[in-house]
């Protein structure tokens, strides 16, 4: 299922598709005034099935960015190295707790840690 917010791309490709099949029909009859109905009529069917095997070909690019997409989310707000993580552990580090037991106690590695106490000293303030 495609969410609503692709909707518009679909709608917009599918008109750029029957303008174009359109566009082929009406130079077809204004330039070959003797073809038959029904080879136009056949034509046109072609120019369809193509414009459908297209809005296909990008439903499913939609979906696979829109799957890629959640994916990278989930990533970075399930993981232990998500933002909250860090910021308790930047707070853990700033009230004096040794940098070995909030990596413990985070779930975190210790140079990373470690890293991040270095980053926070760099960034905080400074008192004279």
């Amino acid at each position: 299922m495609i969410n609503a917010e692709y909707g518009p791309v679909i709608a917009g490709a599918a008109a750029s598709c029957i303008f174009a099949a359109q566009s082929a029909l009406f130079r077809r009859l204004g330039t070959e005034n003797k073809k038959d109905l029904s080879s136009l009529r056949s034509e046109l069917d072609g120019k369809l099935s193509e414009c459908s095997l297209r809005m296909t070909h990008l439903e499913r690019r939609i979906e696979q960015t829109a799957k890629e997409a959640l994916v990278g989310t989930e990533w970075a707000s399930g993981s232990l190295t998500g933002r909250p993580v860090r910021a308790r552990a930047l707070r853990a580090l700033r009230s004096g707790a040794a940098p070995d037991s909030v990596a413990k106690d985070m779930g975190l590695a210790v140079a990373e840690v470690r890293l991040l106490a270095k980053v926070g000293s760099l960034l905080a303030p400074r008192v004279r």
